[in-house]
């Protein structure tokens, strides 16, 4: 299996959790994109999604953390090319329940001097 659309650095992929891996069912589907630490999942939204200066962005996920692994964080980033961050967060293991799936959303604003830029989205674990 592959993350379609995604570039993957490091230990990072598909992975389709066994019994007992997660107390919670999968949100929204029966695999997850799972990153080691130092790992990299990264997708760019050209002639998907284009953004402009002041223009709102929202971004929505579920992060999972396994009964059998510890949970080494997460770091969220959403920007374009020429204005940098819109959007940098960071989940730590308290933000998340063990055996379970957490949901979490963020929003930030793009920066000015952008026009009609795609948006890059990248998780590092």
């Amino acid at each position: 299996m592959q993350a379609t659309g995604w570039a993957l650095g490091g230990n990072a992929g598909i992975y389709l959790p066994g019994i007992g891996v997660y107390d919670d069912a999968i949100p929204d589907g029966e695999q997850v994109l799972f990153l080691r630490s130092g790992s990299v999942a990264q997708q760019t939204t050209d002639g998907v999604l284009t953004v402009s200066s002041g223009d709102e962005l929202s971004l929505s996920l579920w992060v999972g953390w396994r009964n059998d692994l510890a949970f080494n964080g997460l770091a969220i980033s959403v920007f374009t090319q020429s204005s940098g961050q819109i959007i940098s967060e960071t989940i730590a293991a308290g933000d998340v329940t063990q055996g379970s799936f957490t949901y979490v959303e963020f929003t930030g604003v793009v920066g000015s001097g952008v026009v009609g830029e795609a948006v890059a989205v990248s998780f590092s674990g």
